[in-house]
Parts: structure tokens; sequence; C-alpha cells
């Protein structure tokens, strides 16, 4: 297990193998008891693809936004953030790490 903040909560992030996911299920996330449960195995691009996605439902159930129940505008904004945050070599530590001469 571990834990992220997301919109100023602490929140558990946990790998789970179990047997009552659908066949097409990699994440779930309850606002309630501030967890995103991801399944065990995933290949690691994959799996931080899927934590993004389950972030954006996190923030959309905390502050009352409907997209958040829209999967595909869910699907859509994790695919294109997460595109984004990793072809720019993105991170929390650094920023934006390429520099582009003018």
């Amino acid at each position: 297990m571990s834990r992220v903040r997301i919109c100023g909560l602490d929140t558990k992030v946990v790998r789970s193998d179990s047997a009552d996911w659908d066949a097409d299920g990699m994440g779930r996330m309850n606002s309630l008891t501030n967890t995103i449960t991801l399944r065990r195995g995933m290949d690691k691009d994959v799996e931080n693809h899927v934590l993004l996605h389950e972030v954006i439902h996190y923030i959309c159930a905390v502050n009352g936004l409907p997209v958040g129940d829209d999967e595909r505008q869910v699907a859509v904004l994790a695919a294109s953030l997460f595109a984004f945050l990793r072809d720019n070599n993105f991170t929390a530590e650094k920023g934006c790490t390429e520099k582009v001469e003018e």
C-alpha cells in the first residue's frame, strides 16, 4: 500500500488481485474511504495510467463535478494528461525537465 494526497486528502493506493474484479476492471476509487484500488500485476506504465484515471474520478467525486460520472470523458482526460506528463519527462520533484532554446 502507498499513499498520495489528492485535493488535500491522504488517499490510500492499494494493489489487489481480488476475485470480484470484472474482466475489464483495472482500477476503482472510493472517495468515502479515501482509497484507490489498482489491479495487481499490471505493467508499470499501465498502472500509472490507471492511477491517473482513478485520481480524476476522485477529484470529480470530492468536488461534485459531473464529468466524473462520464467514463469516456475521464478516459480522454487521463490518457491526455498521462501522455503529457510522460512525453515531457514531467515529475513532481522536477516539473518539466526538457529545456527548449528560444
